[in-house]
């Protein structure tokens, strides 16, 4: 047999090991011909994806993990769709590290870990994916502070609420420390880094002096988030990425990397839930390349074997459950090249909801080890 085809087998059998190792049946292909007209011989009709092809700008690369097939289960709304208004109440409780909401809707609400509630005494973010079912009152919310040294009204927003959810955390060392390190000094620490970056490269991008931090707040990142030149070179990330917004009519999810290495990947048991949160997700990941833009770096674009060799390697991650709410628990693997968070709603017969892999800085990627093979070969 020759050796590329071996290749080609062995991935794949790779891949249907990891998913099957989650309680999931799925078929998955090295190549996808049309994004809108895939083709494949599916193991279990209605539950198969694939990972895409790249779409490229500058040091960003996003693959687009796309789905065959319809997907049921249940339904949900994000939190930017219910926090303005009295649909839901997200009130301090006194704790910087804990909020409470109120879900006075029908509605099952999808928190993501990440998200960044803006107002009360400081902003914040969730520590993990959260479900909060219809007409519950006060569920204890895990967050960190990504505003630090306030602890007052800021404007003419609320002291005690939250009234808006428009950005996510915007980096791997950010999700790291608030999720998975768990640790608020860290938090804080890597909010000024991000600051320190951005300011950098907006000003080289767009040549002349830049500062991301809000007269407002200076150590806001949701204000950071906001500024207006970084919001002008993500627009110019958008128009140059074709396509984004619409990988195909059947995407789930993505993987991304920066600067020739991976960096995560988000995947979605629901389409509808993907389309929701996919904007605030990619505005998310080009803040990220932005912040680690190098004008003159030289790096090798990654492609899809390099992220089955990642995925790979948690076949053998240890596993850890923790029970979020009556709704929620969480599966962590963590392996030597990174941690996946595999949220699961245990109501509907423990289906997963959103598989989140973090890439650790540290990982030799697939072309990292061959150029390095290379080297040591010449």
């Amino acid at each position: 047999m020759k050796k590329n085809s071996f290749n080609t087998i062995k991935h794949i059998l790779i891949l249907v090991c990891i998913i099957l190792s989650s309680s999931i049946s799925c078929n998955l292909h090295m190549d996808v011909p049309e994004q809108h007209a895939l083709q494949s011989d599916t193991l279990v009709e209605d539950d198969s994806f694939l990972i895409g092809e790249s779409i490229a700008y500058k040091n960003l690369e996003i693959f687009p993990i796309v789905r065959n097939g319809k997907t049921e289960g249940q339904k949900y709304r994000i939190l930017s769709e219910v926090i303005k208004g009295q649909d839901v109440v997200l009130e301090e409780t006194g704790n910087v590290n804990l909020l409470s909401i109120s879900n006075n809707t029908k509605d099952y609400i999808f928190i993501l870990a990440g998200d960044i509630v803006k107002g009360g005494r400081q902003d914040r973010t969730m520590e993990n994916d959260i479900i909060i079912p219809p007409y519950t009152k006060k569920v204890p919310l895990e967050s960190y502070c990504v505003e630090s040294g306030r602890w007052q009204k800021r404007g003419q927003e609320e002291v005690n609420e939250f009234s808006d959810n428009t950005k996510v955390l915007s980096s791997r060392d950010l999700k790291l420390a608030s999720r998975y390190s768990k640790d608020q000094s860290a938090v804080w620490q890597k909010v000024t880094e991000k600051q320190y970056k951005l300011n950098k490269n907006l000003a080289e991008m767009k040549g002349e002096n830049v500062d991301v931090r809000s007269p407002q707040s200076g150590t806001s990142l949701q204000l950071t988030l906001e500024n207006k030149e970084l919001e002008d070179v993500t627009k110019e990330f958008k128009s140059n990425l074709n396509n984004l917004n619409d990988f195909s009519e059947n995407s789930i999810g993505f993987a991304y990397a920066i600067n020739g290495q991976f960096y995560g990947m988000d995947i979605y048991h629901s389409r509808e839930l993907f389309v929701k949160l996919q904007a605030k997700l990619f505005d998310a990941v080009i803040a990220e390349a932005i912040s680690e833009y190098e004008k003159d770096i030289s790096f090798v674009p990654v492609n899809r074997e390099d992220l089955y060799e990642l995925m790979k390697h948690m076949l053998s991650a240890n596993v850890k459950e923790t029970k979020i709410n009556e709704h929620t628990m969480e599966r962590m693997f963590e392996g030597d090249q990174g941690v996946m968070f595999e949220t699961v709603d245990i109501t509907q017969e423990k289906q997963w909801v959103r598989k989140n892999y973090i890439f650790k800085e540290d990982y030799k990627s697939a072309t990292e080890q061959r150029n390095q093979e290379i080297i040591q070969i010449r």
